[in-house]
């Protein structure tokens, strides 16, 4: 990862890259002289009461292995880790991730692929048709290949959790499926009239 070249000058343009996640892990890993499954699982999943049975992490990539690092989760421990970042990293009275970390996380720090990003939680929006005519819906999504989403939307209340199976196709069903059906339901029941969330 370290031996790739730099294609634009630092700073200037982002690119989403497996293998700049895949060494933060391994930053992790080498700052608390822990795996990485078995740190996540004692500081972040076991606080949220998911168990180390209902997840597998494929966190190692190395020459011999050039996967991409496929986490596999069920939709309501999804669920979990969107509420966590809705309540700026608070879950049952403790603070698990630090607030400032998670407000960091969610804002535009970059662009990449024409869409604000942040620590690994993208800045999108969405038009939306309502009978008032078209509203623009932000909002922060954690996307996974194949359509696995996460988005948070905090204005409407809302943490919505799709999965999926179109790996590697750039295709994004959610995307849609947010856009046409459950926004649109969700405007029209709150009586929004104008834009939602923030750029």
């Amino acid at each position: 990862m370290v031996d790739l070249k730099v294609v634009d000058p630092p700073g200037t343009v982002g690119h989403y890259c497996t293998g700049a996640v895949f060494l933060a892990g391994r930053t992790v890993e080498r700052a608390t002289g822990r795996a990485l499954p078995d740190y996540a699982q004692e500081h972040l999943f076991s606080p949220l009461g998911i168990r180390r049975a209902d997840w597998t992490w494929n966190h190692d990539l190395t020459s011999a292995n050039k996967q991409f690092g496929m986490m596999y989760m069920r939709p309501r421990d999804m669920l979990k880790f969107g509420m966590l970042y809705a309540n700026e990293g608070r879950w049952g009275g403790k603070q698990v991730l630090p607030a400032a970390w998670v407000k960091e996380s969610l804002s535009s720090l970059s662009t990449v692929e024409n869409t604000a990003y942040g620590y690994y939680w993208w800045r999108m929006s969405v038009q939306v048709a309502t009978p008032d005519g078209p509203r623009r819906v932000y909002m922060s999504a954690a996307q996974g290949n194949g359509g696995q989403k996460i988005y948070l939307v905090p204005e409407l209340d809302l943490i919505a959790v799709f999965t999926g199976s179109r790996y590697n196709t750039g295709d994004a069903p959610p995307n849609k499926i947010m856009a046409d059906v459950v926004l649109p339901a969700l405007l029209t029941a709150r009586g929004v009239k104008g834009d939602v969330g923030r750029r």
